[in-house]
């Protein structure tokens, strides 16, 4: 795939389509399964074949590899102040009250239970 034309994205908020993971997800309201999966956040930079993202709140970075991208879309952020970004935040706020239980403290994971992550490998599963 040509990248040159995603140089465009560099910079602005997106939200990008891709294609099904490994797992289905059963989907809380229709009982079907996702195929598909989408990214917001404030694209970093585009390689050849990946493309970094960072998440608009927390600041964390993801990347998507370019084979697995359907489409990116172009968002138009506002401002916190905004009508519809005070409305938003209300809605989603209840929301969450409703249906979010409270949490309890996560147990301490054993050494032997801990997981090690070689990222050199998991980078080099995206080189085409």
């Amino acid at each position: 795939m040509n990248t040159s034309n995603l140089a465009y994205f560099i910079d602005k908020v997106v939200t990008i389509l891709t294609v099904g993971t490994a797992k289905n997800f059963p989907s809380d309201e229709v009982g079907e399964f996702q195929h598909s999966q989408y990214f917001t956040g404030l694209v970093k930079d585009i390689t050849n074949n990946q493309i970094w993202v960072e998440h608009l709140i927390h600041k964390t970075i993801s990347v998507i590899f370019v084979p697995h991208v359907v489409g990116i879309f172009e968002e138009m952020p506002v401002s916190d102040d905004h009508p519809e970004a005070i409305k938003a935040k209300n809605q989603d706020e209840a929301r969450r009250k409703a249906k979010v239980p409270t949490p309890r403290p996560m147990p301490k994971p054993k050494e032997s239970e801990l997981v090690q992550l070689n990222l050199d490998k998991v980078l080099s599963l995206g080189k085409v």
